[in-house]
């Protein structure tokens, strides 16, 4: 933060802007004290390169000038007992407030309308929320399932529809990659660069699947089983 005063500036530094000056402070000498100890204090001058911007006219229109030079500063190092204790009280506050939050951890609450379900089903349900994390990031990220730029209800529909559907198969072909399986950008990757051929009772036959994006080959033979899905 800059004040600027009638013959000059004072300039307030942040935290990590003050970072350069840390070396003066647990120095010795140089430090004054006021007489009820309630604040000390160090002056210290340096050299800086400092700006000079001056304007000029050129063909009638006003242009900035700007010439760089060595300045001089100086710099006040303060320390005030009422601001460190203060601080020191903030930082007390916040570790009798961790220490208390401490009791909680590793807890959950678990709510549920399922009443059939018993202590380890809810609990397996509860660890399983990922997956369905997962899916809705696809459906957004990798199937582009929002936003929707139809108005019919029955488009709107069939968007979905093949959303959810692309969704169905690519779970079925992650699974039956076991134990080699893939990640969805790993799949879409390889479909994208997938040569189909449609044979007979709409059966489809992927070709060289994934080779043009650098998969490696066993990958590439695993993920071959996947034409019975099809």
């Amino acid at each position: 933060m800059t004040f600027y005063a009638a013959r000059g500036w004072i300039c307030v530094l942040s935290d990590l802007e003050g970072k350069r000056y840390q070396k003066y402070l647990f120095a010795p000498d140089g430090w004054q004290e006021a007489a009820d100890g309630s604040y000390r204090w160090k002056l210290i001058t340096e050299e800086y390169l400092g700006h000079e911007i001056s304007f000029e006219l050129h063909n009638g229109q006003k242009a900035e000038k700007k010439k760089t030079g060595k300045r001089m500063r100086k710099v006040l190092l303060y320390w005030s007992k009422a601001d460190a204790e203060m601080a020191a009280k903030k930082r007390e506050e916040k570790l009798k407030k961790a220490e208390k939050d401490a009791r909680y951890d590793g807890y959950f609450a678990i709510i549920t309308s399922e009443f059939d379900y018993d202590a380890e089903k809810i609990r397996e349900v509860y660890h399983g929320l990922w997956r369905m994390e997962e899916s809705f990031r696809i459906m957004k990220s990798d199937f582009d399932a929002r936003p929707v730029y139809l108005n019919k209800r029955e488009h709107i529909r069939a968007h979905f529809l093949i959303c959810f559907v692309s969704l169905v198969i690519l779970r079925l072909m992650q699974n039956g990659m076991c134990p080699c399986r893939l990640s969805v950008e790993k799949i879409s990757e390889a479909l994208r660069g997938a040569n189909c051929l449609l044979e007979r009772g709409s059966y489809v036959r992927l070709l060289d699947m994934g080779e043009r994006s650098g998969m490696r080959k066993d990958w590439i033979k695993k993920a071959g089983r996947l034409q019975e899905i099809f």
